[in-house]
Protein backbone atom coordinates (compact mmCIF):
# COMPACT_ATOMS: atom_id res chain seq x y z
CA UNK A 1 0.00 0.00 0.00
CA UNK A 2 1.46 3.32 -0.85
CA UNK A 3 1.31 6.66 0.92
CA UNK A 4 -1.43 7.89 -0.81
CA UNK A 5 -3.71 5.12 -0.75
CA UNK A 6 -2.78 4.85 3.36
CA UNK A 7 -4.47 8.26 3.51
CA UNK A 8 -7.33 7.44 1.90
CA UNK A 9 -8.03 4.78 4.27
CA UNK A 10 -7.28 6.64 7.20
CA UNK A 11 -9.52 9.53 6.26
CA UNK A 12 -12.33 6.84 5.07
CA UNK A 13 -11.78 5.14 8.67
CA UNK A 14 -11.92 9.11 10.22
CA UNK A 15 -15.11 9.66 8.39
CA UNK A 16 -16.88 6.34 9.53
CA UNK A 17 -15.91 6.52 13.43
CA UNK A 18 -17.59 10.29 12.99
CA UNK A 19 -20.60 9.28 11.61
CA UNK A 20 -20.59 6.13 14.06
CA UNK A 21 -20.08 8.48 16.56
CA UNK A 22 -22.29 10.75 15.70
CA UNK A 23 -25.41 7.98 15.80
CA UNK A 24 -24.05 6.53 19.08
CA UNK A 25 -24.65 10.29 20.70
CA UNK A 26 -28.05 10.57 18.72
CA UNK A 27 -29.21 7.20 20.02
CA UNK A 28 -28.05 7.56 23.71
CA UNK A 29 -30.25 11.13 23.57
CA UNK A 30 -33.62 9.48 22.04
CA UNK A 31 -32.87 6.62 25.39
CA UNK A 32 -32.31 9.87 27.73
CA UNK A 33 -35.31 11.49 26.38
CA UNK A 34 -37.44 8.24 26.28
CA UNK A 35 -36.68 7.88 29.68
CA UNK A 36 -37.60 11.11 31.50
CA UNK A 37 -40.81 10.92 29.17
CA UNK A 38 -42.07 7.42 30.74
CA UNK A 39 -44.14 7.53 33.56
CA UNK A 40 -43.05 7.06 37.00
CA UNK A 41 -45.76 4.35 37.61
CA UNK A 42 -43.52 1.30 37.00
CA UNK A 43 -40.87 2.85 35.15
CA UNK A 44 -38.15 2.97 37.34
CA UNK A 45 -36.72 -0.37 36.14
CA UNK A 46 -37.50 0.22 32.68
CA UNK A 47 -35.86 3.63 33.15
CA UNK A 48 -32.56 2.43 34.65
CA UNK A 49 -31.85 -0.01 31.69
CA UNK A 50 -32.82 2.94 29.14
CA UNK A 51 -30.09 5.06 31.34
CA UNK A 52 -27.42 1.96 31.56
CA UNK A 53 -28.22 1.94 27.45
CA UNK A 54 -27.84 5.39 27.34
CA UNK A 55 -24.43 5.04 29.14
CA UNK A 56 -23.22 2.43 26.98
CA UNK A 57 -24.29 4.47 23.39
CA UNK A 58 -22.60 6.94 25.03
CA UNK A 59 -19.31 5.01 25.92
CA UNK A 60 -19.28 3.87 22.50
CA UNK A 61 -19.30 7.33 20.78
CA UNK A 62 -16.08 8.15 22.95
CA UNK A 63 -14.48 5.19 21.19
CA UNK A 64 -15.22 5.95 18.10
CA UNK A 65 -14.24 9.22 18.48
CA UNK A 66 -10.68 7.98 19.91
CA UNK A 67 -10.62 6.07 16.45
CA UNK A 68 -10.75 8.75 14.49
CA UNK A 69 -8.26 10.75 16.46
CA UNK A 70 -5.96 8.02 16.14
CA UNK A 71 -6.56 7.90 12.40
CA UNK A 72 -5.95 11.60 11.81
CA UNK A 73 -2.98 11.40 13.79
CA UNK A 74 -1.62 8.36 11.10
CA UNK A 75 -2.35 11.06 8.53
CA UNK A 76 -0.06 13.61 9.91
CA UNK A 77 2.54 11.29 10.59
CA UNK A 78 2.43 9.92 6.95
CA UNK A 79 2.60 13.66 5.85
CA UNK A 80 6.04 14.12 7.56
Amino acid sequence: MNQQAAQQTLQQIAQIAQQLAQQEQQNAQQLQAQQQAQPQQGGAAMGGQQQQMAQKEQNAAQQLQQIQQLAQQCQQQLNQ
